[in-house]
């Protein structure tokens, strides 16, 4: 028997309004299951009231006033699923072209290229960009930057400046940039804030989103002397917040912070930090 080809399948280009495109009760944009009453309003599954969601009689239909049968629209499934839009931060490097319009919202929350910017230059770009901007020999500013591998503890040895702040880029095995930040000593008592950030330009969605990444900070202290039985240092453990800016980052702020005090110095107070830091990815 001869091998049938499959059909292919042409695209073609209607001009339809957006309202289409979003559920007749919420206004929310329309996603897979899209139910429709009698009169062919087209609501969200969550809009469905009255029940369990997955259709049935009896459910109150807002656009309508009164209580109606609702029936799943499969054909509606489809066309908000081909409703296509392209990556709002395409121009800040690769990026999905062509993103379903009902996900865009959650795409623009978590794109890896959404734009991040240097804290005292006009450069605006994706965390890989300014990476390079930052990191670059020949430029302006030249930190540090170090690869880094998920759930593997990290030692770093930063010096302890009593003037200057001491930044480093850390670099995931995603692509994924996080700021080690060392301040200056100007707190009362000469200690250092501490503080571990993710570079990434969609930050704002922090507030209304799950955690992305948690962190273990230890601060190890020097050895202690012969007499004394315990040496100094910590850990914490807690949330990784996130920047978008990571020169202006508050080091006096944060959730994976911490304060050191002199007497955690190796050398003395102009000597050196060891940390060490193991961060999770969660999503």
């Amino acid at each position: 028997m001869a091998a049938v080809e499959a059909e292919e399948v042409e695209a073609v280009s209607l001009a339809l309004p957006k309202k289409l495109f979003h559920c007749a009760a919420c206004l929310a944009p329309l996603k897979p299951p899209v139910f429709r009453c009698g009169s062919e309003h087209f609501v969200c599954q969550a809009c469905v009231s009255g029940g369990d969601g997955n259709g049935g009689t009896n459910k109150r239909c807002g656009p309508c006033g009164h209580a109606v049968s609702y029936t799943r629209s499969r054909f509606m499934d489809g066309v908000v699923d081909a409703y296509k839009v392209p990556c709002l931060y395409k121009g800040h490097g690769w990026a999905m072209d062509g993103i379903p319009y009902h996900s865009a919202a959650d795409h623009k929350a978590s794109c890896k290229h959404a734009p991040c910017y240097c804290f005292d230059c006009r450069f605006v770009g994706s965390p890989a960009k300014l990476v390079r901007h930052l990191a670059s020999p020949s430029g302006a500013h030249a930190w540090p930057v170090e690869k880094i591998r998920y759930e593997v503890p990290q030692p770093f040895v930063v010096p302890a400046s009593s003037e200057e702040d001491q930044r480093r880029l850390l670099v995931a095995e995603d692509g994924r940039v996080f700021l080690l930040a060392v301040g200056a000593a100007r707190e009362p008592g000469g200690r250092r804030p501490v503080t571990v950030v993710c570079v990434r330009g969609n930050a704002d969605a922090d507030a209304d989103a799950k955690p992305l990444y948690t962190g273990v900070l230890w601060v190890d202290g020097p050895p202690a002397p012969p007499r004394q039985p315990l040496g100094c240092s910590f850990r914490l453990k807690a949330t990784v917040a996130s920047c978008s800016v990571p020169g202006a980052v508050d080091m006096d702020q944060g959730w994976l912070h911490a304060h050191v005090s002199p007497n955690m110095l190796h050398g003395g107070e102009s000597g050196e930090l060891h940390l060490r830091l193991c961060l999770t990815k969660l999503a």
